[in-house]
């Protein structure tokens, strides 16, 4: 899908979802506990290194599929 609002990933147990325009906005959902999205986690700081590990993959991900991207 062209033009969406945010860049997500996932691994099994979460999601992680960047807003291209919305500063301080993203979402960290702990998928095990939380099923259902309801709760982002992404300011408790039991979460700090899973959010590191969801924003690396993201932007490795992007650097191999966004336009004019070199892998």
């Amino acid at each position: 899908i062209r033009n969406m609002g945010y860049k997500a990933v996932r691994g099994d147990t979460w999601k992680y979802i960047r807003y291209n325009h919305l500063t301080g906005m993203d979402e960290l959902y702990d998928l095990r506990r939380d099923p259902f999205e309801q709760r982002n986690v992404i300011a408790d700081p039991a979460y700090r290194t899973l959010l590191a590990r969801a924003r690396a993959r993201l932007d490795l991900h992007l650097a191999h599929t966004e336009p004019g991207a070199t892998p």
